[in-house]
């Protein structure tokens, strides 16, 4: 209660006529609240740690191409050819691959 009170007269604002008064407003609240940066960095590192740790796996997504989207894939081959897709219409083998419905 008394540190609340503090920073809220610490916090009022004032007409500027002190000058001395802020200078000393600044050094008691840096004297009252020190910044350790030894902790500060240790802190940090092992949180940046905890969301490397918890964070999921990513998943990876298989995008068939359509008519509506076929413009926005451009394919490269091992000798960096690349081509696009030209759709044709052909006739289903015994052994043709079934694509999922997407969503």
């Amino acid at each position: 209660m008394i540190v609340t009170n503090f920073l809220a007269y610490l916090a009022r604002e004032d007409d500027g006529s002190d000058e001395f008064f802020n200078i000393y407003k600044c050094y008691i609240i840096v004297t009252m609240f020190p910044i350790h940066f030894r902790v500060f960095i240790l802190s940090f590192l092992l949180g940046i740690l905890c969301v490397y740790i918890t964070s999921p796996a990513p998943t990876k997504i298989t995008v068939y191409s359509t008519n509506d989207n076929k413009h926005l894939f451009q394919f490269s081959d091992k000798a960096d050819n690349c081509f696009q897709l030209k759709q044709t219409v052909v006739k289903c083998s015994n052994d043709a691959e079934e694509i999922p419905l997407q969503i």
